[in-house]
């Protein structure tokens, strides 16, 4: 609702994403009619932001020009940021990046005072033909590491989300919603690196459905077992 509110499109596709990767986790058939009404949201909250605001539509064009726009916006978004990684690949110096996939690591760094010298994550624009400034989650790994960087950073995203994903299907309730973010955000690696970057994020999100999940439980527990090792006594009755 918030999201929606303050016309937040990419907060409020996340969520939708995140729904669907809960709702496929679940054991049985796929529900198809959750996933469809899903994706007609998805489509009000991409198209209707972007005629709004500006971003490949506008309230003075017509219906036609709004679509036509409003395409174009998509196919940057889902398309263009592989395009955009080859245009790097072939020529960096087209944009400035530093410390991206362990930039977590450099903002713990900067607060200790090791003062990095870090480059904003906001990107320039490069023509897709279409100006863009999203370059999908290779190119973190990429101007970091090189190609091996790419293979290893991949793997190591596989392996932990699968680990997710198996934790969520054994019906673990706080894996569940995890993987609902990692859904999502695999979903966005077609433009940009959510994993390791974002690794502050990942670190409270774990925290904060452990808090939901798991801690209730286990005070439950240890009240239920102090209560238990506490002596019985007896209570006299009343002569009658």
């Amino acid at each position: 609702l918030y999201h929606v509110l303050t016309v937040s499109r990419l907060g409020a596709i996340l969520t939708l994403f995140g729904l669907v990767g809960v709702s496929l986790v679940r054991p049985g058939k796929p529900p198809l009619k959750q996933i469809a009404i899903l994706a007609l949201i998805f489509i009000v909250i991409f198209a209707f932001p972007a005629v709004l605001l500006g971003k490949g539509g506008s309230v003075d064009n017509s219906i036609a020009e709004n679509f036509s726009g409003i395409t174009e916006s998509f196919q940057i978004y889902t398309l263009g940021g592989m395009v955009a990684f080859d245009n790097y690949v072939n020529d960096s110096s087209i944009i400035s990046t530093n410390w991206i996939t362990l930039r977590f690591f450099a903002v713990v760094g900067n607060h200790l005072g090791a003062g990095i010298d870090l480059d904003s994550v906001v990107l320039s624009d490069t023509p897709t033909p279409y100006l863009t400034n999203v370059y999908t989650t290779f190119l973190a790994y990429y101007d970091d590491f090189g190609w091996p960087g790419i293979v290893l950073f991949s793997m190591l995203a596989g392996m932990v989300t699968t680990w997710v994903f198996r934790r969520a299907a054994s019906g673990d309730s706080q894996f569940g919603v995890l993987y609902g973010l990692v859904f999502a955000s695999i979903l966005m690696t077609s433009a940009n690196e959510p994993f390791f970057t974002s690794l502050s994020y990942w670190i409270q999100a774990y925290f904060f459905t452990f808090m939901i999940f798991r801690l209730p439980p286990m005070i439950t527990r240890g009240t239920n077992k102090r209560l238990s090792a506490l002596p019985h006594v007896p209570v006299a009755r009343r002569p009658t």
